[in-house]
């Protein structure tokens, strides 16, 4: 399994999107990523790729001003 991320996507990722299709930023599980330019309000959506490669499930976290280091 593997996880990518979108900030502010413009559309939710679809299940069974196939992480080619989804394009987003790749993250290592377990490991806190650091997204630049964040605003609180910015809406992260992080997608969980099953092991054929396809969207299996997703989460979505509205940023607060503290959840952004300055």
């Amino acid at each position: 399994d593997s996880l990518a991320y979108k900030k502010n996507p413009s559309s939710n990722c679809v299940y069974g999107t196939s992480s080619a299709d989804y394009s987003g930023t790749t993250m290592t599980s377990g490991t806190a990523s650091t997204i630049s330019s964040c605003s609180p309000g910015d809406v992260i959506e992080v997608v969980e790729f099953n092991s054929s490669g396809k969207a299996c499930a997703a989460g979505y976290v509205t940023l607060t001003s503290s959840d952004i280091k300055a």
